[in-house]
C-alpha cells in the first residue's frame, strides 16, 4: 500500500514521538496498525530508528554536564500499554522475527552512517591540511573552532503530558522532550503540559502560542494556560547551563516577538507575561488567557497572585494582589485598566487544571479464564440462520478435534460458539459483547482487537456502525490473530455494543464447525471534575 505524503508526515511525527519517549496510545495503537498494513512504513521506520541509534551513539562525545538533569518522563500512555500483552505472531506490534530484522538493520544502518561520517570527516582533514592539499587561496586551510561556536543551551524543564496535540506548523512539533529556553510552542488544538526543574507546571491549551523566556517563566501571546507552582528545595530559580564543546556563544536571545524583560522582581518567583500584563507567583494556582485583541484575563484557584500592568500610558501601570476564586482582565488599549472581580467567575470554568490521564477500558476477551463446556457471561449469540425465533443465549466455550482449535490459552481467550450439540448450519451468526466507558471520554476512545474465525467474519459493528473488516481467508487466520482497531465517534458514553457477523459455510453444505476467539484491549482519557480537583 503506497502512502499519501499526509500519510507519510503524520508517520514521521509518530515515530519520532516515539524515539522520544512521549508517544502517546492513541497515536501509538494507529502506528502500530500502520507498521503492520504497510511495508512502506515499515522502511520508513527502520530509517528512523537508525538515524536515532545513530544519534545516540554520537551524543556522548558531546561534553554535556548532566549531574542535574532529571531522568526523561514517561509518556502519557506508553505504547507498550497495548503491545505488552497481546500473544502470537500477529498480536505484538510486530512479529518477534520481524522486530529483530528491523533492529538489526537500525544497527547496521547507524554502524554504515557512523563510518561514511568518518570517511567524509577524514577526507575534509586532508583536504584543509596544507602538506596534503593543493595550493588554493580560495579555501582556506583551516577553520578555527571560535569561528563557529555552538550556542549554549539553558535547560528549564521537560514536556511532561500531551494530549491530542496539533500543531499550527506540523514542523514545529516537538523532537525530543527537553524545553529550553527561547523554545516556543504554537499549539493549533490539544494539550501540553511543560515541568519546570524549579517543580513549575504548565498547561498550554490549544489554540495556544507560549515561549520559554527563562527557567522561572515565559511569554503567553495567544490562547491559555494554568501554572500550578511546586517548588522544589535548592531548585527554586535554579536553571540547567549545558555548552557544547568549546563554545563560546551566547545564551540564545528572546525573538523579537516578545522582547526580554524581567519577568518579576525576583528570579525565584514564577511568571507568566502577556503583551498587557505579568502575572508572578506568590505561591499558587492560575489560569492566565490572552484574546486575539491582546486582553489578558486572569484567574486565581489557591493561593495568590501578583498582577502588574505593562505598557500602555504611565498612567495606567497598576499592580495589584489577586486571591483565590479572585479574576482580573486588563485590555489592550493605551490605557490599560485592571478590572478587578473578586467573586467566583465564569473564567473559572474554561481553564485545564490537570493533564488528562489514559485509562484501560474494561473489555472481554471470548472464553477468558472459563473451563470448556461452561458459558461466556460477557458474549451472547444473538442471531442464527434459519431461526427467525432465536433468542439470544450465552455463548459456550468449545473445541474440536482438529489442530487449529487447539491454539489457545484458557487464561486469556478461547473458541465460543452455540452449545456443543446444536447444529450449526450455513448462513450468518451474530455475537455480541457490551463494554462500560463510564468516567472516560469516549471521543478519546481506541480499540484494538483481534481474531481468529471458522469461517468468515463479514462485519464488526460498534453501535449499529460498520468499521472495516481486515483481509483474511476462510478459516480465519489460525497461526495468529488478524487484528482490527475502531476509534473516533462510534464510541459513546456509557454502554457501547460491540457485534461481530460469523459466516459458516462448507462444501458440501451441511452441518459443521463454526466458532470465534476474539481478544480486545483499548484505552480513552479519564473524564476529569477540573473544579474539584
Amino acid at each position: 500500500m503506497t502512502l499519501s505524503p499526509d500519510e507519510i508526515r503524520d508517520l514521521r511525527t509518530s515515530i519520532v514521538q516515539l524515539c522520544e519517549g512521549r508517544l502517546a496510545d492513541r497515536e501509538g495503537a494507529e502506528l502500530k496498525s500502520r507498521l503492520t498494513d504497510s511495508e512502506e512504513a515499515r522502511r520508513i521506520f527502520v530509517g528512523y530508528e537508525a538515524i536515532n541509534a545513530l544519534l545516540e551513539l554520537e551524543v556522548p562525545t558531546l561534553e554535556w554536564d548532566d549531574d542535574d538533569v532529571s531522568p526523561p518522563p514517561a509518556p502519557v500512555a506508553p505504547l507498550s500499554a497495548f503491545g505488552s500483552t497481546w500473544h502470537g505472531a500477529n498480536s505484538y506490534m510486530m512479529s518477534h522475527e520481524l522486530f529483530t530484522g528491523y533492529i538489526v538493520a537500525t544497527v547496521f544502518f547507524a554502524i554504515a552512517a557512523i563510518v561514511a561520517s568518518q570517511v567524509y570527516m577524514t577526507q575534509y582533514q586532508v583536504a584543509g591540511n596544507s602538506e596534503y592539499a593543493t595550493p588554493d587561496s580560495s579555501r582556506p586551510t583551516s577553520l578555527p573552532l571560535e569561528h563557529n561556536p555552538e550556542p549554549e543551551i539553558v535547560s528549564v524543564g521537560r514536556i511532561t503530558g500531551t494530549v491530542d496535540c496539533v500543531w499550527v506548523n506540523t514542523n514545529d512539533a516537538p523532537f525530543h522532550n527537553r524545553v529550553v529556553q527561547g523554545d516556543k510552542f504554537m499549539l493549533k488544538s490539544g494539550l501540553m503540559e511543560i515541568t519546570y526543574h524549579t517543580g513549575a507546571k504548565v498547561i498550554l491549551q490549544g489554540p495556544c502560542t507560549y515561549e520559554v523566556e527563562s527557567t522561572a517563566g515565559g511569554y503567553l501571546s495567544l490562547g491559555k494556560l494554568t501554572a500550578r507552582v511546586e517548588k522544589k528545595s535548592g531548585r527554586v530559580g535554579e536553571g540547567e547551563t549545558r555548552r557544547l564543546a568549546n563554545s563560546t556563544s551566547p545564551v540564545n536571545p528572546a525573538s523579537s516577538s516578545s522582547p526580554p524583560l524581567p519577568l518579576s522582581h525576583s528570579p525565584t518567583l514564577f511568571s507568566v507575561r502577556t503583551p498587557t500584563a505579568v502575572v508572578t507567583d506568590l505561591g499558587t494556582e492560575f489560569g492566565v488567557e490572552v484574546d486575539n485583541g491582546g486582553t489578558t484575563h486572569s484567574h486565581v484557584y489557591r493561593g495568590k497572585v501578583e498582577l502588574r500592568v505593562i505598557g500602555g500610558s504611565e498612567k495606567s501601570n497598576q499592580v495589584v494582589t489577586l486571591e483565590a476564586n479572585e479574576s482580573a482582565r486588563i485590555g489592550s488599549g493605551e490605557t490599560r485598566v485592571i478590572t478587578v472581580n473578586r467573586g467566583k467567575t465564569a473564567e473559572s470554568n474554561t481553564f485545564v487544571r490537570e493533564i488528562p490521564t489514559w485509562a484501560p477500558i474494561k473489555l472481554f476477551n471470548t472464553g477468558e479464564g472459563l473451563m470448556l463446556g461452561e458459558a461466556d457471561p460477557h458474549w451472547q449469540v444473538i442471531a442464527v440462520p434459519n431461526d427467525s425465533n432465536f433468542k439470544p443465549q450465552a455463548a459456550i466455550t468449545m473445541t474440536v478435534d482438529d489442530p487449529c482449535y487447539h491454539k489457545y490459552e484458557s487464561t486469556r481467550s478461547q473458541w465460543i460458539s452455540v452449545p456443543q450439540n446444536a447444529s450449526k448450519p450455513d448462513g450468518l451468526y451474530t455475537y455480541r459483547t457490551q463494554f462500560d466507558l463510564a468516567g472516560l471520554d469516549p471521543k478519546t476512545a481506541i480499540l484494538n482487537g483481534g481474531f481468529t474465525v471458522d469461517n468468515h467474519v463479514m462485519a464488526i459493528r460498534l453501535n449499529g456502525h460498520d468499521t472495516p473488516v481486515p483481509s483474511h481467508n476462510d478459516d480465519g487466520q489460525w497461526d495468529g490473530l488478524c487484528r482490527f482497531t475502531i476509534r473516533g465517534q462510534q464510541f459513546v458514553e456509557g454502554i457501547n455494543t460491540l457485534e461481530i457477523v460469523v459466516r459458516n459455510n462448507y462444501v458440501p453444505p451441511g452441518n459443521n464447525p463454526m466458532a470465534l476467539r476474539v481478544e480486545l484491549q483499548g484505552l480513552a482519557v479519564k473524564m476529569n471534575n477540573q473544579e474539584g480537583r
